[in-house]
């Protein structure tokens, strides 16, 4: 077959194509095609969907921004009820609420849930004082929460109260980031709420058999360093499984159980946590407190940078503790537990230990790529782990931590950390037929035009991708080599532009098709 070479000047902001690629890279699984659809484009429209819901409808939201804050609450009380974006890329549709610093509504809620095998999936929730999408009230069994993009949530992105009523709920392929961090002292309506470090990711109580996958955690913090758990289980959850998620930046990446437990209670009952890729930030990469039967598998916590990316905890009971890679200490007490083929390192060690890993702690990306390093077949044969971070098969001798380096490609990720507007290179370079691009926009960039289109080589323009407004944060597109009407593009040079503003970012890869 005859290849040919396209070259590429390349980008920021567009939407994914052919199947939405995660900032970390993964390829998310496209959804059944929608039937019973109820087509809205504007605010209003969407609020009279939601006031006249039925069992087995799904909301299809055009791409677009929805100002919600004067509809919300936003109730779903209807059992088998879905919300949709109209396309696969969640950063199409953008439902914004009163501001992640409003004191307008300091108990802000964004999303409440009061029915159950309700499907949220291909969109933003952002801005927020309080929650954006929480377990209310009613029987929640089989929530699905898949590609849902969360940004700049004042308390908690997911909230689950001590009242909640659901078992196997599922939560995928999501994106949990601040672009913002508290003030020290903000408006409230306690002394909890006023406290910039009160800020997690998700926030679960008596959660039962759910499963936490294929997420990234990005830059979920205080003001002080003080934050709450990216993923925060506890008060008498049970069979809660986290893996194969990503965590950069955050406070504190993962917790099972509280360290404030007046009714001496057992906060989590069971459950698993492995193959995560941890790049921690201002404390710990994993808490256990109060925990009985989890098992912690094959998890990489590790930084050039950051302080500690320690596993702690105390009052434990019956668990495992085995073949992870931790950057700081391991330091979980408690009764009838197991540790075994750990690989625990110091602030000293970790500089021997950095040409170990890819290393790209922007994205999380915590590969092996030195085959003879100290975690490769140096783990037990786990019967519970069969996988690894990428969800590949282990076989053999299984390595220490979350990856397995007999599954990597070989892709040498871009390993620039954004400080303004950012592109990456295109993932895989040289792509067949198409190429990934990650990309990041600062706040400062928030609301500005931006337009985004291909040009042929004289400079004419042959697809537009998007145009709009801007939103900051993290994320990735793929692009299919397409013109506006769907045609394959002929062989030849071609440029990806972006207009953010009055500024344009280039980037330069190849396709070969």
């Amino acid at each position: 077959m005859m290849h040919k070479i396209v070259s590429l000047i390349a980008l920021c902001l567009a939407p994914a194509i052919i199947g939405y690629t995660t900032y970390d890279n993964k390829v998310v699984p496209e959804l059944p095609a929608p039937g019973n659809v109820i087509q809205v484009n504007d605010v209003v429209s969407f609020y009279m969907a939601l006031r006249n819901q039925t069992s087995g409808q799904i909301i299809v939201m055009a791409a677009g921004r929805y100002d919600c804050g004067n509809i919300e609450p936003m109730n779903i009380t209807a059992n088998g009820f879905s919300i949709r974006g109209a396309t696969d890329d969640p950063a199409d549709v953008v439902i914004t609420g009163k501001g992640f610093d409003n004191c307008v509504n300091v108990e802000e809620e964004m999303f409440m849930l009061y029915a159950n095998k309700v499907t949220v999936a291909n969109l933003t929730i952002s801005e927020s004082r309080c929650h954006g999408f929480k377990f209310q009230g009613g029987n929640n069994d089989h929530t699905i929460l898949h590609n849902v993009r969360f940004l700049n949530i004042g308390e908690r992105m997911v909230k689950g109260p001590a009242t909640l009523d659901a078992v196997q709920c599922s939560i995928r392929y999501c994106h949990f980031e601040a672009t913002k961090i508290p003030a020290i002292t903000r408006c409230g309506s306690s002394a909890t709420d006023s406290d910039g470090n009160y800020i997690a990711g998700m926030d679960l109580m008596r959660a039962n058999s759910w499963v936490i996958h294929d997420n990234v955690f990005l830059n979920i913090k205080g003001p002080t360093g003080g934050g709450r758990g990216a993923i925060f289980f506890w008060h008498l959850c049970e069979n809660m499984i986290t893996e194969r998620n990503t965590f950069i930046g955050c406070d504190r990446s993962i917790c099972y159980g509280n360290p404030h437990n007046p009714d001496n209670e057992i906060h989590v009952i069971k459950g698993i946590i492995r193959n995560n890729m941890i790049a921690p930030g201002a404390t710990n990469g994993l808490e256990l407190y109060f925990c009985s039967g989890i098992k912690v598998w094959n998890n990489t916590s590790y930084s050039k940078w950051a302080g500690s990316g320690a596993f702690i905890g105390t009052d434990n009971d019956s668990l495992e503790i085995k073949n992870n890679i931790i950057f700081g200490a391991l330091n979980v007490t408690g009764a009838a537990f197991d540790t075994a083929r750990n690989i625990v390192m110091t602030r000293t060690q970790r500089n021997l230990a950095a040409n170990w890993f890819n290393s790209d702690e922007s994205h999380g990306d915590l590969h092996l790529i030195n085959d003879t390093c100290r975690p490769v077949n140096a783990g037990l044969v786990l019967s519970g782990v069969i996988d690894d971070w990428d969800g590949l098969p282990r076989s053999g001798s299984n390595d220490i931590g979350a990856d397995e380096i007999s599954n990597n490609s070989g892709i040498d990720l871009n390993s620039e950390t954004p400080h303004g507007l950012y592109v990456s290179g295109s993932q895989p370079n040289p792509g067949n037929p198409s190429a990934t691009f990650k990309y990041y926009i600062p706040n400062t960039f928030q609301g500005k035009h931006f337009s985004i289109c291909v040009l042929n080589s004289t400079g004419n323009r042959i697809r537009l991708l998007r145009t709009g407004n801007a939103l900051p944060g993290h994320s990735s597109i793929t692009w299919d080599g397409k013109d506006d009407s769907g045609s394959i593009t002929g062989s030849g040079v071609y440029l990806l532009q972006v207009r953010v503003g009055n500024l344009i970012k280039v980037k330069q890869s190849v396709i070969i098709k």
